[in-house]
C-alpha cells in the first residue's frame, strides 16, 4: 500500500500580501483585525486535519479523536468558544488517514463526513439538522483505498464527497438531500492523486473542488454526475496544497502555494482563464487557506514555523488588513483550515493543530475585521528583464513594476535585502534602469528588493524579483587520446573508413596526451551553462582558425573528431576548442597531444615469472625482468598488452583467437622500470570460458603473452611470454556480504 501524504503536515512559510500592514501581533487588538478569542477546542485529542464549516448562523469543526472516534463541535458563529463535543461514528487508525470533514448550507444543516476505518473505508455520513438533531449514519462508499475524505452540500441538497483512494482522486455523490442513496460516483480526473482534495460550495448550488497532481494546481466544478476540471496553474513549477472559495458572484477563487517559491491566487475569469497573481515571494509550506464571504471579502491563513498567521482583503479591494500572528502560546502549530461569515461583521474562523507539550490538540482562533479602514493601498511589484530568468552580464537591468495599487512617486532599490535608509529614493517610472550588483558571479541568481512610497507613506513590505547573470560560459571540454579507457564516444562511419579506428593493429588503452591516430575524443557539456551554449569550434593547428561551428544535442557533444591537415611528421599537434553560449560568452580550452605512428621496440627483457595468488590462483602477479624499451615515450613504454591461451600459440603476433588487454604500469619508467610487475591478472581474461567450465579444469597450464605499449597504444612488434601450470582445481576470489538482519 502506498501512503499518499505528500506535503502534510510540513510548516508554512510567512505569507505577505501586497499591501498588507507591518507584521504584528493580534494581541495589539488592532481595530481592523481583531483576535476575539483562541480556546483549545474540547477534548480534540490527536485530531488531525480538523475541518471547519458554517451552516445559517452556527459554525462546526470536525476532526477524528485518539484514532478511534469521529468528533463534532458546534457553536453560534458570534460566541466565543465551543463547548462539549458530540460522537459522530468510528474512526479507527492513524489519525492522518481516519480524518472527518464537516460541510455547511444556509439552512443552518451540517453534513458530516468520515473515514471509519483508516486506509480501508468506509466513508460514513450522517447531518445534524438547524434543530440539533443527527441523522443516523450511513455508509456512502466502501471497497478500496480512502485518504483524506472531503465534502460540500449545497442548498439544493445535493451533497458531494471526494477522496484520495487508490492512485486517483474520487467522488460519490446524493441528491435531493436523501443521504440513503449514492447513485452517482467516479474518478474526478484522470490525474494521479497526491495530497487530499479541498472542496467548497458556493453561490447557485455550486460544488467546487481543488487539487495538485505532477506539480500543478486543478479545479472543477460540479455538473450533475460529474466534475468539469480545469487547469489552474500550470507552468513548469511544482505547485502544491490549493484551497477553493467562491466570490458573491459564483467565481471559484483558488490558492495555493508554489514550492520553487511564493504564494498564488486566481479567480476564474468569464472566459475561463485563471489569471494568477502573486501573494508572495516567501513560501508556505501546508494549505494556502482561502476563504471568501458574502460581501466578496477575502481572508486567507496559513503556518510558518509553527506559527498561524491570518490576513483579510476587502471585497471591493482598497483595504486589507495583516498578517497578523494568531498563535503566541509557544507550542508548534499545523495544518491552519478557516471558513468567513458575514453578518453584522465579517467573522474569521481558523483552526489549526496545536502540539503541546501533553500530545495534539486543536486551536480555534475567531477573529473580527469590523471597522476595516478604506486607505488605498501602496503595492509595486519588480519584474525584471520582461520576467527572465537569465540575462547577460550588462551594466544594469531593465526593471517594470506590475501589481501597481496607489500612485508612487519615488522608488529606492537594494540587492540580496530590503532598502533601508541607506539607500537613495529616485523618481518612480513605471520602468527603470537598476545598476547590476558588482563582482557578479555566472548563474548564480540575485534578488533585487523594491520599494516605493507616496507623499510620506511608504510601501510597508519591500517586494523582489530573482534573476541569473550569465557573463561567462559554464562548460566542460575534454580533448584526449581517442584510445583512452576512460572515453567513450560514438564513432561515426567516416572515422571508421578513414582512421580504421577499433581494430586490433593498437591497444584500447593508452596515455591521455597521446594519439596514435590523427584524431582526438573531444566531449563538450554544457549543462551547467544558465544560459545554454549553442555552439563550439575547432581549432586544429594552435594558429587560432577555428573551423566551422559543430551542433550539439542537449547542451552536449561527444565523438571522436579527426585532425584536418595532421602534420606528415610525428610530434606535438595543439588543439583548440571555443565553446559559445546563447549569450556569445567564449571559451577556449587548448589542449597539446604528441602524435606517435611509431612503435616502440623492446631491445630486452622477459616475463620473468607468473605467480598464483595462495588464496585465488585464477589471479596471478606478473613480474618482468631485464625490461629495456626504445621509444620516444618517456622511459620507453606506458604499460603491457596481455593476452592468455590455454594452448601454446606458434606466432602471437598473427592470431586472431587472442584477445588482448592493455594494463598501465604504474611509474614504468621510474628507477626500477627493469623490474616492472602487474599485479591481479586474471589468468581467465580472454578465454571465453563459463564459470562451470573454469572450475572443470585439472591441473590447467595457461600461456601468457605480453608485449610493450607506448602512450599512443602502439605495440612492441616483439612478443615474450611465460607458462604457469596450476596443480589440482581453479580457486576463485572470495566475496563476503555483511550479515543482514531483518
Amino acid at each position: 500500500m502506498v501512503v499518499r501524504s505528500f506535503f502534510l503536515g510540513m510548516f508554512c512559510a510567512t505569507l505577505l500580501l501586497a499591501g498588507f500592514l507591518p507584521l504584528q501581533s493580534l494581541a495589539q487588538n488592532d481595530p481592523n483585525l481583531r483576535l476575539i478569542s483562541q480556546q483549545i477546542v474540547p477534548d480534540s485529542n490527536n485530531v488531525k486535519l480538523p475541518s471547519v464549516a458554517i451552516a445559517g448562523n452556527m459554525v462546526s469543526v470536525s476532526g477524528g479523536v485518539d484514532e478511534r472516534r469521529a468528533t463534532g463541535w458546534v457553536k453560534d458563529v458570534a460566541a466565543p468558544t465551543f463547548g462539549a463535543p458530540f460522537t459522530l461514528g468510528d474512526a479507527i487508525g492513524q489519525p492522518n488517514y481516519a480524518t472527518s470533514s464537516v460541510a455547511g448550507r444556509d439552512d443552518g444543516t451540517f453534513t458530516y463526513a468520515w473515514i471509519s476505518q483508516g486506509v480501508s473505508g468506509p466513508i460514513q455520513v450522517r447531518q445534524r439538522g438547524a434543530n440539533g438533531q443527527l441523522s443516523a449514519s450511513v455508509n456512502a462508499t466502501g471497497g478500496g483505498e480512502f485518504f483524506f475524505v472531503a465534502g460540500a452540500t449545497n442548498n439544493a441538497g445535493t451533497t458531494v464527497l471526494t477522496w484520495n483512494g487508490n492512485g486517483r482522486f474520487r467522488y460519490v455523490a446524493s441528491t435531493g438531500g436523501n443521504l440513503g442513496a449514492w447513485p452517482l460516483s467516479g474518478v474526478i480526473a484522470n490525474n494521479p492523486s497526491v495530497g487530499r482534495p479541498q472542496m467548497a460550495s458556493g453561490p447557485n448550488n455550486q460544488i467546487g473542488v481543488t487539487f495538485f497532481s505532477d506539480g500543478n494546481i486543478y479545479a472543477g466544478l460540479w455538473n450533475g454526475s460529474g466534475f468539469t476540471m480545469e487547469t489552474v496553474s500550470q507552468g513548469g513549477f511544482y505547485d502544491a496544497d490549493p484551497t477553493i472559495s467562491f466570490l458573491p458572484d459564483g467565481s471559484p477563487v483558488v490558492a495555493w502555494r508554489r514550492v520553487e517559491g511564493g504564494m498564488f491566487f486566481a479567480v476564474r475569469q468569464a472566459n475561463g482563464s485563471w489569471p494568477s497573481s502573486r501573494v508572495t515571494d516567501m513560501t508556505p509550506g501546508g494549505p494556502a487557506g482561502v476563504s471568501v464571504d458574502a460581501a466578496g471579502n477575502i481572508a486567507f491563513s496559513w503556518v510558518v514555523n509553527g506559527v498561524v498567521y491570518a490576513a483579510y482583503r476587502s471585497g471591493d479591494g482598497v483595504a486589507q488588513a495583516g498578517p497578523f500572528r494568531l498563535s503566541s502560546s509557544g507550542d508548534s502549530y499545523f495544518e491552519a483550515g478557516m471558513k468567513m461569515l458575514i453578518t453584522d461583521q465579517s467573522l474569521i474562523h481558523v483552526v489549526a493543530e496545536r502540539f503541546t507539550g501533553s500530545g495534539l490538540r486543536t486551536d480555534y482562533f475567531l477573529l473580527s475585521a469590523q471597522g476595516l479602514g478604506v486607505t488605498p493601498p501602496l503595492d509595486a511589484v519588480p519584474v525584471i528583464a520582461n520576467g527572465a530568468e537569465v540575462v547577460s552580464a550588462p551594466q544594469s537591468v531593465s526593471v517594470a513594476f506590475t501589481g501597481v495599487e496607489g500612485t508612487p512617486t519615488q522608488v529606492r532599490w537594494n540587492w540580496g535585502t530590503p532598502p533601508t535608509d541607506a539607500n537613495p529614493w529616485t523618481t518612480y517610472q513605471t520602468t527603470i534602469s537598476v545598476p547590476v550588483p558588482a563582482n557578479i558571479q555566472s548563474c548564480q541568481a540575485y534578488r533585487l528588493y523594491t520599494q516605493v512610497r507616496e507623499g510620506d507613506r511608504v510601501q510597508e513590505e519591500a517586494k523582489s524579483d530573482t534573476v541569473a547573470f550569465d557573463n561567462a560560459v559554464q562548460a566542460r571540454v575534454q580533448i584526449t587520446n581517442p584510445y583512452q579507457a576512460s572515453t567513450s564516444a560514438l564513432f561515426t562511419p567516416l572515422l571508421i573508413q578513414l582512421l580504421d579506428l577499433g581494430t586490433d593493429r593498437g591497444a584500447s588503452s593508452g596515455h591521455p596526451d597521446y594519439t596514435r591516430d590523427p584524431a582526438f575524443y573531444l566531449l563538450v557539456d554544457g549543462t551547467a551553462d544558465c544560459s545554454g551554449i549553442k555552439e563550439f569550434r575547432v581549432d586544429y593547428s594552435g594558429s587560432g582558425n577555428f573551423s566551422r561551428p559543430y551542433g550539439l544535442v542537449n547542451n552536449s557533444f561527444v565523438n571522436i573528431l579527426p585532425i584536418l591537415n595532421a602534420p606528415v611528421q610525428d610530434g606535438e599537434i595543439t588543439l583548440g576548442v571555443q565553446v559559445r553560449d546563447t549569450f556569445d560568452n567564449a571559451l577556449l580550452v587548448t589542449r597539446t597531444l604528441v602524435l606517435d605512428r611509431t612503435p616502440p621496440v623492446l631491445a630486452s627483457g622477459q616475463l620473468y615469472e607468473v605467480t598464483p595468488d595462495e588464496n585465488a590462483n585464477i589471479m596471478s602477479t606478473l613480474t618482468f625482468s631485464n625490461v629495456v624499451v626504445t621509444d620516444a615515450y618517456p622511459g620507453g613504454y606506458w604499460g603491457v598488452w596481455l593476452a592468455n591461451s590455454l594452448t601454446e600459440v606458434t606466432n602471437p603476433l598473427t592470431n586472431t583467437n587472442l584477445i588482448w588487454y592493455p594494463i598501465e604500469v604504474v611509474d614504468a619508467w621510474n628507477a626500477d622500470n627493469s623490474r616492472p610487475a602487474v599485479v591481479g591478472w586474471s589468468l581467465a581474461s580472454g578465454l571465453g570460458l563459463s564459470l562451470t567450465q573454469l572450475r572443470d579444469l585439472n591441473n590447467p597450464t595457461f600461456h601468457v603473452y605480453a608485449r610493450f605499449l607506448d602512450g599512443a597504444g602502439n605495440p612492441t612488434p616483439q612478443v615474450i611470454s611465460k607458462t604457469v601450470t596450476i596443480n589440482g582445481s581453479l580457486t576463485f576470489p572470495q566475496v563476503h556480504l555483511p550479515l543482514v538482519r531483518r
